[in-house]
């Protein structure tokens, strides 16, 4: 059903961006088989590397082909591992250097919405991958 719904999705126009945490070898073939039936259908995984997902790696165990990684850290203690601004920074770059990510995203923002941490996640993700943070 995952992969039907996904390619009805795909055939109006639509993109969908899988989250996996666990089960590498489902998640992997799913993709496979939602953009063979309709090609590009899948356009981005994002990637749990906290919580049920501490240890996934976005360069080790997650190959998606030519579907980006992008892996999510966790800003909350409560769904470990917690990273600072700083640490996400940090883990942004290894992956970027180790395998190319171009983005990342942050768990769970709306209990920093509002606050400076926003700006400095954005920060740290966005020079972790190599970009420019304005």
């Amino acid at each position: 059903s995952t992969i039907k719904f996904a390619v009805m999705l795909g055939k109006l126009g639509y993109n969908v961006t899988m989250n996996p945490y666990t089960n590498s070898a489902y998640w992997t073939s799913v993709v496979s088989q939602i953009n063979k039936k309709r090609a590009g259908t899948v356009d981005g995984i994002h990637l749990q590397t906290y919580a049920g997902g501490a240890g996934n790696s976005p360069c080790s165990g997650w190959n998606f082909g030519s579907v980006p990684v992008y892996p999510g850290v966790s800003d909350q203690p409560s769904a470990p591992p917690y990273l600072t601004p700083a640490a996400a920074k940090a883990a942004m770059k290894s992956w970027h250097s180790q395998c190319g990510i171009t983005g990342g995203w942050l768990w769970i923002f709306d209990q920093i919405a509002g606050t400076d941490l926003v700006r400095k996640y954005a920060h740290a993700i966005t020079r972790g991958v190599g970009g420019a943070a304005r």
